[in-house]
């Protein structure tokens, strides 16, 4: 047994040297060495019998050399999921965030939208205070914000945001539909009238035919910038439709800028 006991020193003493290297190989190169193989051909060239194994265990030293040794186990790789599985997923989450929180931002959101993009607005740019059967149009420059709002409430913010605001005057429209909308067909009309007479007291209203708006609408938007707010009216041809002009110079002074131009130097 003593011969064995030399035998296992003198091949830990082996494995420890070549694994020491190999590690100190590996850590200056930054790749792995050949240091697994090492001691695996160390185990194959000696195999004590279990007795001699027993009698003289490893040191701690050599236990921490041949796991640094030691090939790094690797986990499975993940299993990739296919696109479409992804925007399932990503579909799925993004509805579920929505339906919670689609309620409290709405009702916070559209004011938001309103303070950011007004002072952006100008002249040939509208703002629609719409019913929520409003259409959604595809032209490039409608943005369509759900306000989850009454227009009760949302309307009296957006005109009083129109006339304090010093770059822009509003000239609204409305469907004139909406005055031959019978109670009957709609309740709520009368109710929606009045609220609409009483807001739009001292601004110079207009009406035109609901297809004719949405026409001059969408030409509009092909290139100005038109921004929508969809309440949760239900009275059919209530929308409000507000088109900005320049607040710091009226019709009367462009008719005589043009006067002028046209009779020449």
């Amino acid at each position: 047994m003593p011969k064995a006991g030399a035998a296992i020193k003198s091949t830990r003493r082996w494995i420890l040297t070549r694994a020491v290297s190999a590690a100190w190989s590996t850590r200056s190169t930054g790749t792995r060495s050949n240091g697994p193989g090492i001691v695996e051909s160390a185990r194959r060239r000696f195999r004590p019998s279990a007795r001699a194994r027993s009698l003289y265990p490893p040191t701690r030293f050599e236990t921490l050399a041949y796991m640094k040794a030691a090939p790094l186990s690797k986990a499975p790789a993940p299993s990739r999921l296919s696109p479409a599985v992804m925007w399932l997923l990503l579909a799925a989450l993004a509805a579920g965030l929505t339906g919670c929180q689609s309620v409290p931002h709405a009702r916070t959101g559209w004011r938001d939208a309103l303070a950011r993009e007004l002072p952006r607005l100008g002249h040939r740019n509208w703002i629609l205070v719409a019913d929520s059967a409003y259409p959604a149009q595809t032209a490039p420059g409608v943005e369509v914000v759900w306000t989850g709002a009454p227009m009760a409430e949302v309307l009296p913010v957006v005109l009083e945001q129109v006339r304090q605001a010093p770059h822009v005057r509003g000239v609204p429209f409305l469907d004139a539909e909406l005055a031959k909308v019978s109670e009957a067909d709609a309740p709520g009309a009368e109710v929606c009238r009045r609220f609409l007479r009483e807001q739009l007291a001292g601004w110079t209203v207009q009406t035109r035919p609901h297809e004719e708006l949405i026409r001059e609408l969408g030409e509009a938007a092909r290139e100005f910038k038109v921004l929508v707010l969809k309440t949760t009216e239900t009275v059919p041809y209530s929308s409000v439709f507000i088109r900005l002009d320049c607040g710091y110079w009226s019709d009367e002074a462009e008719a005589r800028l043009r006067e002028r131009l046209a009779t020449g130097p």
